[in-house]
């Protein structure tokens, strides 16, 4: 919480801005691929993702805390 030294002050833009800034925020992204497993071998054996099957046609990749989901 921030501390203000005059009383019923608004935090400004910028102090928003430094509150945000230690949050995490976890991001997946859907994408489309036209064949699943040349994707999974690309990211694997080029990129150094991990890769699972989470669906029917759909894996995840990640890596470093990012994760990508593909399906076709």
């Amino acid at each position: 919480m921030l501390q203000h030294n005059q009383p019923n002050h608004k935090a400004g833009p910028r102090q928003h801005r430094t509150l945000l800034l230690g949050v995490n925020v976890l991001l997946s992204i859907l994408l489309r691929c036209f064949d699943i497993e040349q994707t999974r071998n690309f990211y694997e054996s080029v990129l150094g993702f991990s890769t699972a099957s989470t669906a029917n046609s759909t894996i995840t990749v990640s890596k470093n805390g990012t994760h990508l989901i593909f399906t076709d």
